[in-house]
């Protein structure tokens, strides 16, 4: 094996770590760190073979030879998973969390999976291109079962992009609605759409006064495609305040036929169809 076809593996097996990590956190129920656990304990798992081969048999070349080829692209596919999917900086906003009264869902805004979407496109294509010049050129990166079973996984993640792509291209409002009031009286407003990275409602809201209960989230849809992701949060209080925290602006109170009679700590998924302007279940 040349220099250029060690590069061409080395790159070609990173990806494929990245490609097993983000498919493993997407089928456990899209968790990130489902995907940074199994890098991690592979990780492990084969430097300490490399580090027991080296004790066994003395041999550094191959010892070096291995850590290149077996060790350093599980270690670089899991740093590229953790920027791809938030960065470093998401560890220490969960331990922040911890000291919390309440802990709420992350949420995922538009641009960031536009963002995803575009990456997880790109690499799935350059897998499959990898794979065809491994065929055309017989560079034999790859068994012939690795072979089908990567480029089966890059057709199935290229068609589902497409598709995702194709049911949220039209989505108008992606954004965090707060209501205040016992009875929901007030609605606050955040836009989502300038926001990058995956956030919570502690993120943008800072204020400890009151506790914020997570209502759930509405979903609204026109024909196939998704045109609103709505989610709802809940100030239960009788005392008349008012949201002040950067972003978020009041409106019109929206959907009051669908959430007035859900009551404190009742979890709502509602998926809505809009027609001729109003909505309906």
């Amino acid at each position: 094996m040349d220099f250029f076809d060690l590069i061409l593996s080395f790159l070609f097996t990173s990806l494929r770590f990245v490609m097993i990590a983000y498919i493993g956190s997407l089928i456990l129920g899209n968790r990130r760190k489902i995907g940074i656990y199994l890098l991690s304990g592979y990780f492990i798992f084969q430097l300490t073979n490399t580090i027991y081969g080296l004790y066994i048999n003395g041999d550094i070349v191959l010892f070096l030879m291995l850590l290149f080829t077996s060790v350093l692209p599980i270690l670089i596919g899991l740093y590229a998973f953790i920027k791809l999917t938030g960065g470093f900086t998401r560890f220490s906003k969960k331990q922040k969390t911890l000291k919390l009264k309440k802990v709420h869902s992350v949420l995922y805004p538009k641009s960031y999976i536009k963002r995803i979407t575009a990456i997880t496109l790109s690499i799935s294509i350059l897998v499959l291109i990898i794979l065809i010049v491994d065929i055309l050129l017989q560079l034999e990166l790859m068994n012939l079962i690795s072979q089908i079973i990567f480029g089966t996984i890059s057709g199935l993640i290229i068609i589902f992009v497409i598709y995702q792509t194709y049911t949220n291209m039209n989505i108008e409002y992606d954004r965090i609605l707060l209501y205040v009031g016992k009875n929901k009286e007030k609605c606050y407003m955040l836009d989502l759409n300038d926001y990058i990275r995956p956030i919570s409602i502690t993120d943008v809201y800072h204020n400890e006064d009151y506790i914020i209960d997570e209502m759930g989230k509405i979903t609204v849809n026109q024909g196939m495609k998704v045109i609103e992701k709505n989610y709802i949060y809940w100030i239960a209080t009788s005392a008349n305040i008012e949201i002040h925290e950067e972003g978020f602006d009041q409106i019109t109170k929206p959907f009051g036929d669908f959430i007035d009679d859900v009551s404190k700590y009742q979890k709502i998924n509602l998926k809505l169809k809009l027609e001729n302007g109003k909505y309906y279940e």
